[in-house]
């Protein structure tokens, strides 16, 4: 039996399209280009409209068809892509004034998860737990230790003030949280001092009540 195609054929719309973007470029573009523009795009649909040029060793090219593929052009287009400004990284502290001081609760929160987890939790379980949260708030209330060469470059470790880094605790934290940072729990309100002694205060009252009742 003859192979059936296992793709669907390139849309009117998306044939338009592809075809626009090439007169555009001068009869010929990056099939990754062409792939951005137009998502869900396959190469398989268009060599079925197009002429595929396979650049050795780079990416491969749409034409027209009937054009011939200019390597001069194809340099300078790739030249114009490559050249195309990036968006430069903030400066921490622009990103500080921009979204401000931690929310106290959320101060407490991630105290009691670090008190909960020994002293010291990766920055990446934290952030999961309070999306939104930056490295620039947490470092105004916490200590931060980037651990060098570290599996996951690019974390870091929030510490409670005072902690010293433990390597070895970081080394079964991190074999225990990269399975799953679901399992991380948000801490529940811890009560107050004052309110821990109120409750004491009303349990012994409850307690002599009973124990008059008892003796009448």
């Amino acid at each position: 039996m003859p192979n059936q195609k296992s793709h669907a054929p390139l849309s009117e719309e998306s044939r338009a399209l592809a075809e626009q973007l090439l007169e555009e470029a001068g009869g010929q573009l990056q099939g990754g280009v062409l792939s951005t523009k137009i998502p869900g795009l396959k190469k398989c649909q268009l060599q079925e409209a197009f002429e595929l040029y396979n650049e050795p060793g780079k990416d491969f090219w749409v034409l027209l068809p009937g054009h011939i593929f200019d390597a001069e052009a194809a340099a300078a287009i790739v030249l114009a892509n490559s050249s195309k400004p990036r968006k430069e990284k903030k400066d921490p502290q622009e990103v500080f004034y921009e979204v401000g001081h931690l929310d106290a609760s959320i101060v407490a929160d991630v105290h009691g998860m670090l008190q909960q987890h020994g002293g010291q939790l990766q920055g990446g379980v934290i952030s999961t737990k309070f999306p939104g949260v930056k490295k620039c708030q947490l470092q105004e209330e916490f200590e931060i230790y980037n651990e060098p060469g570290a599996p996951g470059s690019g974390d870091f470790w929030v510490l409670l003030r005072g902690h010293k880094f433990d390597a070895r605790a970081a080394s079964v934290a991190r074999s225990l949280f990269g399975r799953s940072k679901k399992d991380v729990q948000a801490p529940q309100a811890v009560p107050s001092r004052q309110s821990w002694f109120g409750a004491s205060a009303v349990s012994k009252q409850q307690q002599q009540q009973q124990q008059q009742q008892q003796q009448q």
